[in-house]
């Protein structure tokens, strides 16, 4: 019988090894096409109901070093820690965001906002990159998103358009990275309209309310 007990432990433990633990050190994206199953789930398994207010641009990148970035409805920036199956985002500010988990996988993430009682369904993505200057959720490019709090120069105005072009830049290399098969363009407030094939300037009157307050 020692074989047999030896043998189990084996599988049990290859089984263990090649299950690795979700983790929370993603770029979460929040899933705005939900479901009629996971809309009735969010009501009666969590006991919540969804998020309107957030779209396809929505998202919470959890870095390993314990800080995280979020654009949920404005760009935000702190520290992030697990308190048991709370995930807490406390901004630059010292404002904390609860979030109890009740799912999570290599590729989804649904937690309950403690405050609100809203479900916050995302999708979860690689967020690995060689430096700050790579990433799209990063402070540094994402200046852009920041509302002004003067009348901006005509430079001032031109750095921030070149910071807007360079998150879309940086935004697309990592969606190739990460050989994602679908890419939302047309939720992010922006002066282009982007589609498959190129984009174009957007009319003021078709420009969004969140890029027109920015200025």
């Amino acid at each position: 019988m020692r074989w047999y007990n030896l043998l189990i432990l084996s599988l049990i433990f290859v089984s263990c090894k090649s299950t690795p633990r979700p983790s929370f050190e993603k770029a979460w994206i929040y899933k705005d096409d939900l479901a009629k199953e996971e809309q009735l789930e969010d009501i009666f398994k969590y006991g919540g109901s969804p998020e309107y207010g957030f779209s396809a641009a929505s998202f919470m990148n959890l870095q390993p070093d314990g800080k995280f970035t979020s654009y949920f409805s404005a760009y935000d920036y702190g520290e992030w820690k697990l308190q048991d199956s709370t995930l807490i985002l406390t901004n630059h500010i010292k404002d904390k965001l609860r979030l109890d988990v009740k799912k999570l996988d290599p590729k989804q993430m649904v937690c309950v906002n403690k405050s609100n009682h809203k479900v916050y369904r995302f999708n979860g993505f690689s967020n690995s990159f060689s430096s700050d200057a790579e990433s799209p959720f990063s402070i540094a490019n994402n200046v852009w998103r920041t509302k002004a709090n003067h009348k901006e120069s005509d430079l001032e105005i031109r750095a921030r358009l070149k910071n807007h072009f360079k998150w879309w830049e940086k935004y697309f290399a990592w969606a190739f990275k990460n050989k994602m098969q679908v890419l939302d363009i047309r939720s992010t407030a922006s002066i282009l309209d982007m589609y498959a094939n190129g984009f174009e300037l957007k009319y003021y009157d078709r420009q969004f309310p969140e890029w027109k307050n920015i200025f």
